[in-house]
């Protein structure tokens, strides 16, 4: 997700936003919700099972669920909860400009991985970034900033130094929005839908945010995915 769509929710959430066109969750599922093989590998902070704000995000997730129409969302396990700080590669970037730099394009993640986490040897990253909450947006996803500017700062210079060493660059780069996915959308929604998500999700946001106005993220690591069901944890980048 990038700050465009953060900014367009509405027209976003009615299928009106260009260039953002939704075709199965981005074919990472099915038009009826179920999960398809989408692999690839990225650097995620995982939200630990025990702790308070995970049991809090997964009780939000259950209460969200009451509130939209099924058959228009999907929602993840909550084992599978993380904030992506950096994507790397997966299906859909074989092929293109965005494949990791003088890496052969395959399928076999697990050694694109290895490579990828060669190139990082040897540098050192924050283990903690202190963020705060934004909006709970669309019902199905938590977004994110940096608690104060300089933790903002050190979020996107984590990210500038890990594109130069894996030689990766997205078109939204500069313009990510740090988020935590709760479920993927699968249909547009109607106007009226829409309302009633938007207030609810904001009502929802404002009880979550008074009881973690600071959101502490740890440990990113380098890990393998076949499905956004399960991330398989190969290598901690600090």
């Amino acid at each position: 997700m990038d700050k465009v769509i953060q900014f367009n929710e509405k027209f976003f959430l009615k299928g009106e936003l260009q260039s953002y066109p939704l075709t199965g969750s981005e074919d990472k599922f099915t038009p009826k919700g179920k999960i398809r093989f989408w692999p690839g590998c990225t650097i995620i902070c995982k939200i630990s099972l025990n702790s308070k704000l995970h049991q809090a995000i997964t009780v939000l997730q259950s209460q969200i669920m009451k509130i939209v129409p099924s058959d228009a969302y999907t929602f993840l396990p909550p084992s599978s909860f993380h904030m992506t700080l950096f994507d790397c590669c997966n299906v859909s970037t074989m092929n293109t400009s965005f494949w990791p730099k003088d890496i052969s394009s395959t399928d076999d993640y697990g050694n694109v991985t290895n490579l990828l986490k060669k190139r990082l040897n040897g540098n050192n990253f924050s283990n903690i970034f202190n963020l705060k909450l934004t909006k709970l947006f669309g019902g199905f996803s938590l977004l994110l900033e940096g608690f104060t500017h300089e933790d903002e700062r050190l979020l996107r210079e984590t990210r500038d130094k890990l594109s130069n060493l894996l030689g990766i660059k997205f078109p939204t780069h500069d313009t990510y929005n740090f988020h935590i996915s709760l479920g993927y959308l699968l249909r547009w929604l109607s106007e009226n839908e829409i309302q009633i998500i938007i207030k609810e999700s904001n009502r929802l946001f404002e009880e979550f945010n008074e009881k973690f106005p600071l959101i502490v993220m740890k440990s990113p690591e380098l890990c393998t995915f076949e499905n956004m069901h399960v991330f398989i944890s190969l290598n901690k980048i600090s």
